[in-house]
């Protein structure tokens, strides 16, 4: 009897090890597969690029063209007798002009009145828009086709006023690689050092991270239970969490908080899972918000972490839009304003957890302008992009303004080249 029981538990212990390696071989097919997305997504993120990039070199020479035309035809206005006796001598002078410009300067049929305004033809002001058609062979749930890229509700512009820092003065230090600041009404930048390169956006992503969850949840109060490859996956990647612990049941609302005080990628992760069903799902909604902000030409991410990813990068302005796009949400800028939160109870956490957010509470503490107040922000870092961090201060005339800075030595950096670019340009 008991060499039966021996035997039993010899079968059930096998039973279990062959579970266990048909979960882990459903795991790497999941790894593999999911891989295979993000190539694929790779490889459509650069294929728009490359596109963007050539419409806008040919929108570089027609411009060119056309403005060379315009010029002949204003020219050969001015002097219509001359031309016409030229032209009925047989052309004292022989012309230099070839047979193509000369046909590009013949005045059209009916000509235009010079006393009128010239319009200039529609050219977007940063990038020309760019649609890709749909890979027969990317899967429609994880890779949908790109929608048509909508006119931005919110530009980043430079203008006679922006004050260019390309290096550091005796004047003026800045350590980040990278800075912005933008008025926050108006899109025009006050300040700018290298806005225009693309970088990993770290930890900012979680901002459209928020937003986009904002736009597709209805019951703040709906519950969600951490899954165990969640924190599993925070754990591996040494991810900044919330705290929450597997199979802990958590509000909607907490998770929203979660993401952004303490940069909890365990909230980011299962906020996309309850909104989308799956992280990659919810990827799908951020590019297509991207694309629905005009930014689809710098701008790609790959995931709602902010994991370094050759492929998940954005530009400071780019940045600077999306904190405009959350504010402008009631509820973000609720999220991204608060200093502290404490979840709900929970078994794992009768008395919850209580989150902050430093990087607010410490740029506020280093203000001594008192006309200026801080509203919202968001830290970042990974190797490749350093600290790295987005702002939205306030002054008191009604001001509002927006602050991108990245690739800083360091997290307190980042909070001294805030509070710099704001007391100096924005007091």
């Amino acid at each position: 009897m008991s060499d039966l029981n021996g035997l039993m538990k010899s079968l059930d212990e096998i039973q279990g090890e062959i579970e266990a390696m048909d979960a882990q071989a459903r795991v790497r097919t999941r790894e593999r597969r999911a891989e295979n997305r993000r190539k694929e997504r790779a490889r459509l993120f650069r294929q728009r690029v490359a596109i963007t990039t050539s419409v806008t070199a040919i929108m570089i020479v027609v411009l060119s063209v056309s403005a060379s035309v315009k010029e002949r035809r204003t020219n050969a206005s001015q002097t219509p007798d001359t031309a016409l006796s030229a032209f009925s001598a047989g052309t004292a002078e022989e012309s230099t002009e070839t047979p193509e410009a000369l046909d590009a300067a013949v005045p059209e049929p009916e000509p235009e009145d010079p006393t009128a305004p010239e319009t200039a033809p529609a050219v977007p002001e940063n990038q020309p828009e760019t649609k890709i058609a749909p890979d027969p062979d990317a899967d429609p749930e994880v890779l949908p086709s790109p929608p048509a890229v909508q006119e931005p509700l919110f530009r980043t512009v430079e203008t006679k006023q922006t004050i260019h820092i390309p290096e550091n003065t005796e004047e003026f230090q800045l350590d980040s690689a990278y800075a912005v600041v933008v008025d926050a009404a108006t899109g025009e930048i006050v300040v700018a050092r290298n806005t225009w390169y693309v970088i990993p956006p770290a930890s900012m992503t979680k901002v459209l991270t928020l937003l986009v969850a904002v736009e597709h949840i209805d019951a703040l109060d709906d519950t969600y239970t951490i899954r165990k490859e969640v924190t599993d996956y925070c754990w591996r990647h040494n991810c900044s969490v919330a705290g929450f612990l597997a199979e802990e049941t958590v509000s909607v609302r907490d998770l929203l908080y979660g993401c952004i005080l303490p940069s909890g990628a365990d909230a980011a992760i299962s906020l996309a899972e309850y909104a989308a069903g799956s992280e990659e799902a919810f990827v799908g909604w951020m590019n297509e918000k991207i694309a629905a902000l005009g930014l689809s030409a710098t701008a790609h991410f790959t995931n709602v972490v902010g994991l370094y990813d050759e492929n998940h990068a954005c530009t400071v302005r780019d940045m600077a839009v999306m904190m405009r796009a959350a504010m402008d949400n009631p509820l973000c800028r609720e999220v991204l304003d608060a200093r502290t939160w404490r979840t709900s109870p929970t078994e794992q956490h009768p008395e919850g957890i209580l989150l902050s957010n430093w990087f607010l509470r410490r740029i506020e503490d280093r203000f001594t302008d008192s006309r200026l107040s801080i509203h919202g922000g968001k830290t970042g870092y990974v190797t490749q992009s350093g600290s790295c961090a987005v702002s939205y201060a306030s002054r008191s005339d009604g001001k509002n303004f927006i602050c991108v800075t990245a690739k800083a030595p360091g997290s307190w950096k980042v909070i001294y080249d805030h509070t710099k670019l704001y007391q100096t340009y924005c007091s």
